[in-house]
């Protein structure tokens, strides 16, 4: 079974990947928000591990 710290850590590891993929193509978080379709501050929770991005998420991005 996953521990709450694991998870926490995890969900932090797959925002830290998804920021840096930002940061290499170049996109500010408003760019990606206009072409992921999904809101500013959402992306920076994602990026930030404070949230669990369903799949329908994480494919658009």
């Amino acid at each position: 079974m996953v521990t709450d710290d694991v998870w926490r850590s995890r969900l932090e590891s797959l925002g830290s990947f998804i920021r840096s993929q930002r940061r290499l193509a170049n996109l500010s978080l408003r760019d990606m928000a206009e072409l992921t379709h999904v809101s500013n501050p959402y992306l920076s929770q994602i990026e930030r591990g404070l949230h669990e991005p369903p799949v329908r998420v994480l494919r658009s991005i």
